[in-house]
C-alpha cells in the first residue's frame, strides 16, 4: 500500500474494497499494547514513485533483534539513497 496523503488517517479503498478509514490503526496497536518492538523501515517506491515502509515486529524485549533485522534489510536495499520523486 502506497503512503496515504498527509491530510488523511489512512485509504479508503484498498485492493477495489471500501474500507474505513480507522482500519489502518490496526497494525499497530497490537504492538503498543504488548510492549513489542516495532519499527518502520523503508521498503521501496511503488510504480508512481511513492514510498512504501515494511513493519518489522519482535518479541516482547526483543529491540535488540528487531533492530539488527531492520538494519539488514536496510543494508539490502537497492534504492538506498532514492527519494520521492527521483527517476527510477
Amino acid at each position: 500500500m502506497p503512503a496515504f496523503p498527509v491530510d488523511i488517517q489512512g485509504s479508503t479503498v484498498s485492493d477495489g474494497r471500501t474500507v474505513p478509514d480507522t482500519a489502518w490503526t490496526g497494525f499497530t496497536c497490537p504492538q503498543d499494547l504488548t510492549g513489542r518492538p516495532a519499527m518502520s523501515v523503508p521498503a521501496g517506491f511503488t510504480r508512481d514513485g511513492l514510498p512504501v515502509g515494511l513493519q518489522i515486529t519482535g518479541r516482547h524485549l526483543a529491540d535488540g533483534q528487531v533492530l539488527c533485522v531492520a538494519a539488514a534489510f536496510e543494508g539490502a536495499a537497492p534504492w538506498a539513497g532514492r527519494w520521492p520523486g527521483d527517476p527510477a
